[in-house]
């Protein structure tokens, strides 16, 4: 009896349920609801700062309670850091495919920040966001995981650099980590820029970079250059 009158409650004036009596309600499985959870976060986080979003705005925006939230993830802090995660993913899975089509150096790097640039303007302008929120929170863990994702992207370029320099096609006055350091650094201020929304077009890193690249590629050899036509 209980169910019949629950049925009716739910049924829109005018409108008759298509659901047999005693079938159940389709659910959302746990992992697609993890899913939804994580983009919904990312969205908030990226609103609201870290400080400022709660998991029960997170649950609001999901359509479900908040001990569901705590279901998938024990804290704030566990689900912004899976957040993260999610983003970092992302962006190393692109800039390793990327460097391992190989071709020219600078052309190279210059797809890596377009592809930076659009996917933040265009497709995800909260993953730029969320990065600047993660450098203001004071948090060990938060700043542990920062420090991971970056040394990941400078190895990622130090070994492509280091690579280019065996094959002649880089000549090198510093270490590749140092070369390497300096592009995540442009990276991170590209990041910055844009959620503020000072990034100007989308060429205008790329082709900085490229011109960067260039410098480092010839610096040395007009330098030796140089030196023999003056002796």
């Amino acid at each position: 009896m209980y169910y019949r009158h629950s049925e009716n409650r739910r049924m829109k004036k005018g409108k008759k349920s298509t659901r047999k009596p005693g079938q159940k309600v389709k659910r959302m499985k746990g992992e697609d609801r993890r899913k939804l959870i994580l983009r919904t976060a990312q969205r908030i986080f990226a609103e609201e700062t870290y400080h400022g979003a709660t998991t029960a705005k997170i649950a609001r925006a999901v359509g479900v309670t908040e001990p569901t939230i705590y279901l998938h993830f024990p804290s704030k802090k566990a689900l912004f850091l899976e957040v993260m995660k999610d983003v970092r993913r992302f962006i190393l899975v692109t800039t390793s495919h990327i460097l391992n089509q190989g071709g020219d150096l600078r052309e190279r790097y210059g797809r890596i920040f377009d592809s930076y640039y659009q996917y933040t303007t265009e497709v995800n302008a909260n993953v730029s966001k969320i990065w600047i929120n993660a450098i203001s929170v004071n948090d060990p863990d938060i700043q542990a995981s920062l420090r991971d994702f970056m040394e990941e992207i400078v190895g990622l370029f130090s070994r492509d650099i280091r690579a280019a320099a065996e094959e002649d096609k880089i000549n090198l006055d510093y270490l590749p980590e140092v070369l390497a350091r300096i592009l995540v650094a442009v990276s991170v201020g590209q990041e910055m820029m844009i959620a503020i929304g000072a990034g100007k077009d989308r060429g205008w890193v790329s082709e900085g970079v490229k011109g960067m690249l260039l410098g480092w590629s010839w610096g040395r050899k007009m330098r030796e250059n140089s030196s023999k036509s003056e002796k």
